[in-house]
């Protein structure tokens, strides 16, 4: 997870912050230290998890985008290898006195271009790939922060709407505004609750 620098140019003590936050939840202030340290460390993880659950690396894509990726991978390492082939010694010296093996780097290269070549193809592609990748870490960190608040507050995670603005306010999602700020995971809250409650919600 990247780290957040404060106003005053030091990191931010993440966990901290998630600690003052699980004790704005009504009755955590009579949980022990040991829990809520537990609870901020889970919630650490889960953003973690979820943003590396979010990489572009872990994305469907169709087989034209693959094939294209592909391509340009190729193209890439073959640009690279030209351009280490043409260095003059000056430059290639300083490198390769820096600790870069750049003969073995334009062959491993010249390899990976031939290995992108040869792996197109029917591959484990989908047909199409629609709508915006859902949010993993928002999901990931609301799972947890929602146990937390159940955990601490002895009940379910609920909100109340203002019939004439729809806004929706209550310990819940204040918390989970606050975790959400804290862990920097840009998301909507009102559509957080609004996930958890429909799960809540016998069917």
């Amino acid at each position: 997870m990247r780290r957040r620098i404060g106003i005053d140019g030091w990191p931010v003590n993440i966990e901290a912050e998630l600690i003052e936050a699980l004790l704005r939840i009504p009755g955590a202030s009579e949980s022990t230290r040991p829990k809520l340290e537990m609870f901020a460390s889970f919630l650490i993880q889960a953003a973690e998890l979820g943003e590396h659950a979010e990489l572009p690396r872990f994305r469907p894509a169709s087989q034209i985008a693959a094939d294209k990726e592909l391509d340009q991978f190729r193209e890439l390492c073959e640009k690279l290898v030209e351009h280490i082939e043409a260095m003059r010694r000056p430059a290639f010296a300083a490198l390769e006195a820096e600790g870069l093996n750049l003969s073995s780097m334009a062959l491993n290269l010249h390899r990976a271009a031939e290995t992108a070549l040869y792996a197109g193809g029917p591959i484990a592609a989908e047909g199409h790939v629609r709508g915006r990748p859902r949010k993993q870490r928002a999901a990931k960190v609301e799972e947890v922060a929602a146990l937390a608040f159940e955990e601490l507050a002895g009940r379910h995670p609920t909100y109340t709407t203002d019939p004439h603005t729809s806004r929706r306010s209550g310990d819940w999602p204040e918390f989970l505004g606050r975790v959400l700020a804290v862990l920097d995971v840009e998301a909507s809250v009102d559509s957080q609750v609004r996930a958890r409650s429909a799960k809540n919600t016998p069917k």
